[in-house]
Order: structure tokens, then C-alpha cells, then sequence
């Protein structure tokens, strides 16, 4: 009975459930205003006052972009928008992205529930001489100390790295550009990646990749999504936003849970 136990113990031990990707929030952006119409982007989006901006919906066809979402205002503008569940361990992001000019800023992370502390990254187009005129992508970490705070453009945020090219050249856009922003508890990396169309076969690939110290105080929960640019009749347009995350499949849950059980149930009986 000792040795049925003990292997019951391990099977129990050594059960690792399946893991299934879950959308935690999704938007195209098929908005017909900011405040107006049948569907309008304030019923999801909660606009930033840092800079007295008010963020506004175009449409992007002028810029080889069907459906783009740009920031209003003189000075930019950020909006965030909350998570239909949290991610407690790691998630993807995939967001389309188009600085229209030099000179623009974009930036989006995901944060935690109070919006405090994020993780994300910024495109910074810089001027034609910037990386060949690329500009630059950088990894980012936000820190704040006011819950719910009102973040700008161009808040402040600790580079994680180095900055590299974005790979396009601002001035030679004619549509957006995917790309990926990985986070993983388990290895404490976080990953920046364009999807690149050169390829045979279309791949994200890396262009940075970030990985905390054993003794980094990381985030363990994103609750919400933040967006911000600056802008002007040429601003940042972003685009199909996906955010998904990893949970066990019910199934693998339930043949833990029943390896569990039996386990208890045999414990029982040896006593």
C-alpha cells in the first residue's frame, strides 16, 4: 500500500494541468466617436486629464490604415481601459502601431489593478537621422505612487535595456506595424517582437528582450491597458489591441482535483 501511495503521490506531484490562451480584452477601434453615436469609445476607454487632452476616433484609411485610433490635443492623451480578468502570471499583447510623423512618441503598457505599476514599451520616431530614421523601441517600467493616476504622453518611466531600431523607417510607412509584448512570471522576462512580413513565412521577431534580477520587485497582476501618444494633425495611431493570458484547461483542473482526491482516499484507508 506504501508503494501505491507513494506513486499516487507522485502522479498528483507531477501532474502539469494544459494551458489554454485567454482573452482578457480585444478592440478594433470600429468606434463612432469619442462620446457620440451608437458606440463610442468612452463607453470602454477612460480618458486621461493629465494633460487636458481628449482622446478622439479618425479614420486611418488616409494613412493606409483602415480604423486607426489616434490622441487629440495639442498635448497628447492617454486612456486606459480595464481587463475583463486579471492576468496573475503572464500575458501577449499584439497591437498594430503607426507614428505618422517624426517627432511623435507612442507608448502602451499593461498594468496593475490600481494602475500604479505597468509594464509596456514606447516607439519614439525621433528625427530621420534616429537609427536611419527608424527611431527607437524600448522597453518600459511605469511606476507611480498615486493609485488611479493620470498618465501623459510623455510621462516618465524606467528604460529596462537598451533601445534598438524599430526596423521601419518612419518616413517609407504605407500601413501599420504588428507587434508583440510578451510577459512571463515563470523566467521574469519581458519581450519585444515585430511581426515580420519579410519572411517566407510571417514571424514575430525579437528586437528586445528584458530579464529582472532574482531580487526585482515584479508585478504579479495586470489589470488594465494604457494607450497614450502625442499628436497633431499627423499623430500615433494604434489598432486591433489583444490582450490574452495563459489559464489551466477545466479539464486539466478536474484530473488534478481527482488525483487529489484519491490520494486523500487512500491515505485514509492505510490508516
Amino acid at each position: 500500500m506504501k508503494t501505491t501511495t507513494l506513486a499516487l503521490l507522485a502522479a498528483v506531484l507531477s501532474t502539469t494541468p494544459v494551458q489554454a490562451a485567454v482573452t482578457l480584452f480585444s478592440d478594433t477601434f470600429d468606434y463612432t466617436g469619442w462620446n457620440t453615436g451608437d458606440t463610442p469609445a468612452n463607453a470602454v476607454w477612460t480618458n486621461s486629464t493629465a494633460t487636458g487632452s481628449t482622446a478622439g476616433i479618425i479614420d486611418g484609411a488616409s494613412a493606409s490604415f483602415n480604423g486607426g485610433y489616434r490622441f487629440n490635443g495639442s498635448n497628447g492623451g492617454v486612456v486606459n481601459a480595464t481587463f475583463a480578468q486579471p492576468a496573475t502570471s503572464d500575458f501577449t499583447l499584439t497591437v498594430q502601431l503607426m507614428p505618422q510623423a517624426y517627432v511623435r512618441n507612442l507608448w502602451i503598457g499593461l498594468f496593475n489593478e490600481d494602475g500604479t505599476r505597468g509594464y509596456g514599451f514606447n516607439w519614439d520616431s525621433g528625427t530621420s537621422s534616429v537609427y536611419s530614421g527608424q527611431g527607437t523601441l524600448g522597453l518600459r517600467e511605469f511606476s507611480s505612487g498615486t493609485p488611479n493616476p493620470d498618465y501623459a504622453y510623455n510621462t516618465s518611466s524606467t528604460l529596462l535595456g537598451s533601445v534598438t531600431g524599430s526596423g521601419h523607417k518612419i518616413d517609407e510607412l504605407t500601413g501599420p506595424v504588428d507587434f508583440q509584448l510578451t510577459w512571463s512570471l515563470d523566467t521574469r522576462t519581458l519581450t519585444l517582437s515585430f511581426l515580420d512580413t519579410g519572411l517566407e513565412t510571417p514571424a514575430y521577431v525579437t528586437k528586445r528582450s528584458f530579464s529582472f534580477s532574482e531580487s526585482a520587485d515584479l508585478i504579479e497582476g495586470f489589470s488594465r491597458i494604457y494607450i497614450g501618444g502625442n499628436s497633431t494633425a499627423t499623430g500615433t495611431l494604434f489598432d486591433n489591441v489583444l490582450v490574452t493570458s495563459s489559464i489551466p484547461e477545466p479539464s486539466s483542473i478536474a484530473l488534478l482535483c481527482g488525483a487529489a482526491t484519491g490520494f486523500v482516499v487512500l491515505l485514509r484507508r492505510r490508516r
